[in-house]
């Protein structure tokens, strides 16, 4: 039997947005057009990073880290997808984390990927 012959994986391609090429990999690009846009407007903040000044959330929602904080005004900014963010689980899990860290003082921005992208 001949063995197997080993090709290099393939790089991962990234959708592209009307011509918007993703500098961040690691981030979808919605997310992606968010975190330029803060930098642009020199708004310092965190992705994915939530420190746990909401002990609340924290309890409840074990693991909880929304896709920005803007520590500095007392802001988070979900970003949630027309697919994924439809899902039941995904759903109840955004609607108890908004109606938390609002109890605790949070602002708090849900932004659509239909809302950002268009």
């Amino acid at each position: 039997m001949p063995d197997r012959i080993r090709h290099p994986r393939k790089q991962r391609i990234w959708r592209q947005h009307r011509g918007f090429v993703n500098p961040y990999p690691e981030m979808s690009v919605p997310e992606a057009h968010v975190r330029i846009a803060l930098e642009e407007l020199q708004i310092p903040f965190s992705w994915r990073f939530f420190d746990g000044v909401s002990p609340t959330t924290t309890a409840l929602i074990p693991g909880f880290a929304p896709e920005f904080t803007l520590r500095e005004y007392n802001t988070v900014i979900f970003v949630l997808t027309s697919f994924f963010g439809t899902l039941p689980g995904v759903l109840d899990r955004t609607a108890l984390a908004q109606a938390t860290l609002e109890h605790d003082g949070w602002r708090v921005l849900i932004l659509w990927d239909s809302e950002i992208l268009s």
